[in-house]
């Protein structure tokens, strides 16, 4: 997982980690930090996809945790995460502003949809952009693999970026995502 936070406090989860509630790495390592830092709400959580590698402690952060909304890729639903406590599911569409303040914004850049027949679940996943002043700084894909970065290579109307200083690789740079293309 991920926790960006935007100069006006504003909050977001990307992806929770493995595990099972009570014993994810979620809740044993990064629930310790975010009361160390203070932290006792987040403004959004976006899990990317729906393998439980994820997702697996989305349970745990809910139940320690004041979480406004959940934005969910993949096979995650809407659905899975009302069961959580006090939770709203969310889809996102290419182009939504997920948050802004004043030059920083959050963007959805790919949101295959669950409808993707064709696509493995990993070629499902939500990508989000991190701007400032309108020029793409970071890139987070969850696992999306080479299928994937191809489609959303073939869809993408943003003009090529001169740097990108931050890629969350799919499957943290294995030989199935990174393609030279992409």
């Amino acid at each position: 997982c991920i926790l960006i936070e935007f100069p006006d406090r504003w909050r977001i989860m990307i992806d929770t980690g493995p595990g099972m509630p009570g014993r994810s790495d979620l809740a044993l390592s990064v629930l310790p930090w975010l009361r160390r830092e203070g932290i006792i709400s987040l403004d959004a959580v976006l899990l990317t996809h729906g393998h439980a590698d994820h997702t697996g402690g989305a349970a745990d952060l809910a139940a320690a945790i004041d979480i406004r909304c959940w934005y969910v890729g993949g096979s995650a639903s809407p659905e899975q995460v009302r069961c959580l406590p006090g939770t709203e599911g969310r889809w996102l569409s290419r182009g939504s502003v997920i948050h802004r303040h004043g030059p920083w914004s959050l963007v959805c850049r790919y949101q295959p949809g669950q409808s993707a027949e064709e696509c493995s679940e990993n070629d499902l996943s939500t990508v989000i952009g991190l701007y400032h002043d309108d020029r793409l700084l970071a890139v987070w894909g969850g696992d999306l693999e080479a299928e994937g970065e191809a489609k959303l290579l073939a869809e993408d109307t943003c003009p090529p970026q001169e740097r990108i200083q931050l890629w969350k690789a799919g499957h943290h740079g294995s030989r199935t995502s990174g393609s030279q293309a992409y």
